[in-house]
């Protein structure tokens, strides 16, 4: 049977202090997940799932010691504080330099996620309902042969308690929607087309207004005209010219590039196997210029609907903005409270884990490039010969985010100023400080939105947790379109 959580807290903070532990902290987390999804008519994903549990994480002797469990009693309380606090004792001896936490002064905070229409208080038969209307409209229009479409949804309790009498209580509530048009007709090849444009549908912190917001029924015509026009396209030119690139896109390339890249772990080695390094090492801290005047990047835990937004991450550090990049310059880390102290700042509030089970690790939050003035048609206006991209195909980057390579769901060829033909499997390849020092145009902000990326790996063992990218569409001059010959 499960105890009253704050007692179940004070038994293992109690425990773990009587064991010599200078520091003690305690999540436990409640989740729900539920996501359908529809493919060509049929549901062929119905899946409910839930977990509850409590982790306690310690310093003793300057060590970290972690243990997690899904009982939920105080008895279970005490082994899991002995158990971390026995892991604490056995890391020490490999400790080379002790950890240490700048205090942090009481607090007892409730936050929620602003929601209007809970995704779990609409009956499940009219969420199957609307993907099966969808699907019906979609299948409708001459030419399509498959349609896919997914409705997910998670919330989650977080509650933590510590030693330094902090106290928490937090519910987050996510909502994920997309679809996916693929038409062919007589010798045309076969082509898709996605909305909205990203790699795995568009995520926030929202309820299911977030279908209001996008309104999927509303751009089903104009998906399946795209889908069509991109199955009777030419390849993509090849060849050193200027591109616009689309919010969608434009959030995956600051993801992989500059999200991954300053996460203070990764820069100091201490995160590697997984998705390598970085270039932004400690000694280009207010030097290294990564991008042009235009790149302004902070890191806000608290953006309306980004998909990290919360009040305090996984130390129970409150969420604030910060700035990483200033008028093209590396000026701040992602950081823990650990990684944070190593500079002389507070953390940026970046520590999170996948539900009960893991220990926080630093994470992209929500990324954000600021937005600058104007349109995507300014833009494109600006642009005599290249190429328009739009929506999120594939992408490859190096060990220390670097090299890499980006493809777009679709192009359009831009000649005098002005869209004109559409083209297909256009691609991108380029080294990450040249790229963004060639950033000449960020539409203003009626242009920018937060994406939400949902499946974001790091750690063993791994955590896929969610983060997202404010982003609006951008400009870039002469960038290699295509790989060289």
């Amino acid at each position: 049977m499960a105890e009253p959580l704050e007692e179940l807290a004070k038994e293992a903070i109690r425990i773990a202090e009587k064991k010599g532990a200078q520091y003690v902290d305690v999540r436990v987390a409640r989740m729900q997940e539920e996501r359908i999804g529809v493919e060509t008519g049929e549901v062929r994903d119905l899946t409910t799932s839930g977990s509850a549990g409590f982790a306690v994480r310690v310093l003793k002797n300057g060590a970290w010691g972690f243990a997690s469990s899904p009982v939920l009693t105080l008895a279970e309380a005490r082994r899991i504080a002995e158990k971390a606090v026995e892991v604490a004792e056995g890391s020490a001896f490999l400790q080379e330099k002790p950890v240490v936490l700048d205090p942090l002064p009481p607090v007892e905070a409730e936050y929620e996620t602003p929601v209007e229409k809970d995704p779990f208080a609409v009956p499940l038969e009219e969420r199957i309902q609307y993907l099966l209307d969808l699907s019906s409209q979609a299948l409708a229009f001459s030419g399509v042969m498959e349609f896919s479409a997914f409705l997910h949804a998670t919330q989650e309790e977080r509650f933590f308690f510590s030693n330094e009498e902090r106290k928490i209580w937090q519910r987050v509530t996510k909502t994920g929607a997309g679809m996916t048009v693929t038409v062919g007709e007589g010798r045309r090849p076969r082509a898709s087309r996605s909305y909205p444009p990203t790699a795995s549908g568009q995520y926030e912190t929202a309820g299911l207004e977030l279908l209001d917001t996008w309104d999927l029924p509303g751009h089903l015509e104009q998906t399946v005209e795209e889908a069509k026009a991109l199955a009777g396209a030419a390849p993509a030119p090849k060849g050193v010219m200027d591109l616009v690139i689309d919010g969608a896109l434009v959030s995956l390339i600051i993801h992989e590039s500059i999200g991954h890249a300053l996460e203070m772990d990764r820069v100091l080695g201490a995160e590697a196997s997984f998705s390598g390094t970085s270039y932004a090492t400690l000694d280009q801290l207010n030097k290294l210029q990564i991008g042009s005047p235009l790149l302004n990047i902070v890191a806000d835990g608290r953006t309306p609907r980004g998909l990290a937004t919360v009040a305090y991450d996984d130390e129970g550090v409150e969420t604030r903005t910060a700035d990483l990049i200033r008028e093209g310059i590396l000026v701040g880390y992602l950081t823990s409270r650990e990684y944070a102290r190593l500079l002389g700042r507070p953390s940026t509030g970046s520590a999170f884990a996948k539900g009960w089970l893991h220990l926080p690790l630093i994470r992209i939050t929500n990324v954000n490039l600021q937005p600058q003035k104007g349109t995507l048609q300014d833009l494109i206006a600006g642009v005599d010969h290249g190429l328009y991209l739009s929506g999120v195909k594939s992408w490859s980057i190096d060990d220390r985010r670097l090299e890499f390579q980006f493809a777009a769901q679709m192009g359009w060829v831009i000649r005098g100023g002005k869209l004109r033909e559409v083209v297909r499997a256009p691609s991108f390849v380029g080294n990450t400080l040249d790229f963004w020092r060639s950033l000449d145009g960020v539409a203003g902000p009626e242009e920018w939105r937060i994406w939400g990326t949902p499946n974001c790996g790091k750690g063993e063992p791994g955590q896929t947790i969610g983060t997202a990218q404010g982003a609006a569409p951008a400009r870039f001059r002469r960038v290699q379109v295509g790989k060289e010959t």
